[in-house]
Parts: structure tokens; C-alpha cells; sequence
């Protein structure tokens, strides 16, 4: 299930605002939701508000104050419209090729269909790896396919992935000992009859695509991992605790363990938040990521996106960030700005010119523009230089100035020209502006 409109009469600090989230015209597919969304806007914007406010949608709840919203998802042929009207009542219309049901049987139906999705929902809120997990109830009790990280542990996810690690090696600790076992007791016929069977046995347990840790590093971490100097530890000895393992294990590039402890806080945001996508697959999802640039360094945001598309299919992944470098990946139709109007409620402020939102009418696209441009006509920061720059280019302006009326005046030999040459060049060099 994707979303394709909202529209929101007033909700918090929004109102009257309106938000496409489909192709425009002249894509391949217009008319159809967007894969993936950029929320940007100012702090107090409603960035976060807007991802929890789609939660409550699937998650038919309807937290902090009432409004009066529609909101319009897709699946297939069929689209769900849910409303709210300003007491918080809502209704539910299902729209399909032949048929339209309203009201209660509509929400049944609306629950029903989310209900029948193996993951509907995934919600990563921005400090998910800091907060305490509040639903401490098991996870069949809940609604077991939304998966809000802010009321549940990601552990719970990772446990997943390590009840899988211990059964695997469990059973390679069993056979290896079987093995030994059999050598020091039989012989001869009886033990060519039973030793081939194990041998065949641990062989295949041995091999790559057998071992849960090797296909999680190679799928999944290493990659992005090696960009930290850091690699998946995926072989365990023969004699582990395997009671003991908690978390997966880090090394550097030669070998060393890192404990867990001491892994750095973008380390662990990475593989925490990766590892949802790894194991839930998500199909036929909506993805809340909240500020997934935190605390991890450019190169890392850069490849983000793309690394979590390589897990999804048929879904659609929403972002908040104030990251230019995330919104840097982004066509304009995939960016909502939020921005205050003058009575202090939020807006978007619309990328193209004109009426019609056709893919030729957009004149800003993010993945085209430099950082420093992204910042000012994405971000609407005016001043990208801090005052120190401001002083240090109006001294260098002067210099080179200097320069050429020394060069005019044919003054251009002398010990005063080297120092102020020399002057010059420092400045150049500390602006990044070559020396002409």
C-alpha cells in the first residue's frame, strides 16, 4: 500500500494543506505514488509530525490534537480514502473497479487489508537507538505486522537474525563433535557406513549461503561497513558460549574485535537501522525513517538511500531530514518543503512553475546542484559563508587588487610585491580559491 494525496484541513500546525505524492506528467509513472519521499523544512515545520501522523492513519489511532484530514492511499486497483472530521470522527471509503464501501464496513475493510500485509508499517523515529522501549508486551499480542521502533526495542528484530546465528551454529557444534566422537569409538565397516552421512552434512552447514552471519555481511553491512574500516566477524569458534552471544561482532580491517561498547554511535546506527530492512524484507510497506543521517559522516548518507531500496519492493520509504546530502538524492517531485506562511501555519512550497506538474516544469532538482546550492535554494539558506570567510575574502579582494596596481605601475619585481604576492597566495590557500 502506497499513499498518493494528503490533504489536511487542520492538524497540529498544519491547515489547509495539500501534498501530491504521485509522478507528475511526463514521468513513466505519473499518476502513481511515489517510491520514495524527502520531507525537509525548518525546525517546528511538522517533519516529524507529518511521519506520525501517517503512522496513526495505519495504525487506525489518532494521537495528540484532532483535525480534519483525508488521506488517500493505493493498493493495486483499489484506493482507501480515510477522513476525519474536526471531533476526530472518522470515515472510510474503499474505491476498487466495481465497488465503493463506506463507513464501518469501509474501516473494516481498510483494517483488514493492512491486516492481511506481512509488514504494513515501519517506523525508525530519530532517537530510536536512545529510547527505552515502552510495549514490552510480545510482539504476537500487538499488531504484529507494524513495527514502531519508538515503543519497541530494534533488538527484537536483531534476535531474529540470532536465533537463526545459534541454531546454525548449534547444529555445526553438534556434528563436529558427532564426528569426533564416532572417530574415537568405531572403526571399520561401521564407520564407513556413518561417517559419510555427517561429513555430507557438515559440509553443507559449512558452506557460504548456509551461514546466517556471512549472508548478513555480504547482503547487507560490509559493504557500507568497510567504508568505517570495519568488517561483520562471521566465523565463531568451535568452543563458544552460544548462550553468550548478544550482538553481532565488529572488527577493524586487520582482525581486531571491537567491543560492542566501544563501537561508535554512527556504527551502531547503521547496522541497527539496516537490520529492519534486512530481515522484514519490506513488501507492500510504508517506511518512516526519521533524521537517518544522524550521526553518520557524508559518504555514508550518500549511499543511504539506494542501499535501503536494495531490500524493498513495492513499497514506499518516507525520510525527514535536514541533511542536504540525503536531499541530494532526490528528484524535486520527491521533495515536500514545509515552510511557514505569515499566520504561522505550514505549507509546501511547490518546485514547479505554473498549474500543471509536469516533469519539464520543475525548476529545482536537487540531484543536479552542489551541496553549497542545495543549502540555498533547497534549504532556503541565504548565508552559506560565516564572517570569518566574509573578512577573510574582503582582505584577499584587497590584496589582489594591490597586486595589480603594483603590476600597473611596474612595480612588480620588488620586495613589496613578493610580500604582498606571498600574502596573497596564504589567503588563496586558506579560501580554497586558487591564486591567479
Amino acid at each position: 500500500m502506497k499513499i498518493r494525496y494528503i490533504e489536511i484541513d487542520s492538524y497540529n500546525q498544519f491547515k489547509k494543506l495539500k501534498i501530491n505524492l504521485t509522478y507528475p506528467n511526463g514521468h513513466k509513472k505519473a499518476g502513481q505514488p511515489l517510491d520514495k519521499i524527502c520531507i525537509i523544512g525548518q525546525s517546528g515545520t511538522g517533519k516529524t509530525t507529518l511521519l506520525h501522523f501517517i503512522k496513526d492513519v495505519f495504525t487506525l489511532s489518532h494521537t495528540g490534537s484532532y483535525g480534519s484530514y483525508t488521506i488517500t492511499t493505493l493498493n493495486d486497483s483499489t484506493s482507501y480514502v480515510v477522513k476525519a472530521n474536526s471531533e476526530g470522527r472518522k470515515t472510510y471509503t474503499i474505491q476498487g473497479q466495481r465497488q465503493r464501501i463506506d463507513g464501518t464496513n469501509g474501516k473494516t475493510e481498510f483494517a483488514n487489508h493492512i491486516n492481511d500485509i506481512d509488514t504494513a508499517l515501519i517506523y525508525l523515529p530519530a532517537d530510536f537507538l536512545g529510547m527505552k522501549a515502552t510495549d514490552t508486551e510480545p510482539i504476537i499480542k500487538r499488531q504484529p505486522n507494524i513495527f514502531d521502533f519508538g515503543t519497541i526495542s530494534v533488538n527484537e528484530i536483531w534476535h531474529r537474525i540470532l536465533d537463526r546465528v545459534r541454531e546454525h551454529q548449534g547444529l555445526l557444534k553438534s556434528l563436529r563433535k558427532q564426528i569426533t566422537d564416532l572417530t574415537q569409538k568405531v572403526s571399520g565397516d561401521e564407520m564407513d557406513q556413518k561417517m559419510p552421512p555427517l561429513i555430507k552434512r557438515l559440509k553443507e552447514l559449512e558452506k557460504f549461503d548456509n551461514n546466517p552471519l556471512k549472508n548478513l555481511a555480504k547482503d547487507c553491512l560490509d559493504d557500507i561497513l568497510a567504508m568505517f574500516n570495519l568488517k561483520v566477524i562471521t566465523d565463531y569458534a568451535h568452543d563458544d558460549d552460544l548462550s553468550s552471544i548478544e550482538f553481532i561482532r565488529i572488527s577493524d580491517k586487520n582482525g581486531n574485535e571491537i567491543p560492542n561498547g566501544f563501537l561508535s554511535t554512527g556504527t551502531t546506527q547503521f547496522i541497527l537501522s539496516m537490520i529492519p530492512f534486512y530481515v522484514l524484507r519490506p513488501n507492500d510497506t510504508v517506511i518512516l525513517f526519521d533524521e537517518p543521517e544522524r550521526s553518520l559522516y557524508p559518504d555514508i548518507q550518500k549511499k543511504l538511500i539506494d542501499h535501503h531500496s536494495n531490500f524493498i519492493s513495492n513499497s514506499q520509504l518516507f525520510y525527514a531530514t535536514h541533511s542536504p546530502i540525503i536531499a541530494s538524492c532526490f528528484d524535486p517531485w520527491e521533495v515536500v518543503e514545509l515552510k511557514f506562511n505569515p499566520e504561522g501555519y505550514v505549507y509546501q512550497e511547490p518546485y514547479f512553475d505554473g498549474k500543471d506538474r509536469h516533469v519539464d516544469n520543475y525548476k529545482v532538482h536537487p540531484k543536479y546542484l552542489t551541496y553549497e546550492l542545495i543549502l540555498k535554494k533547497i534549504f532556503d539558506v541565504e548565508e552559506t559563508e560565516g564572517d570569518s570567510r566574509a573578512e577573510l575574502k574582503t582582505a584577499y579582494k584587497s590584496l589582489e587588487a594591490k597586486l595589480s596596481m603594483l603590476k600597473k605601475e611596474g612595480n612588480n619585481t620588488g620586495e613589496n610585491f613578493d610580500e604582498v604576492l606571498k600574502e596573497y597566495k596564504k589567503l588563496g590557500e586558506l579560501l580554497s580559491w586558487p591564486a591567479n
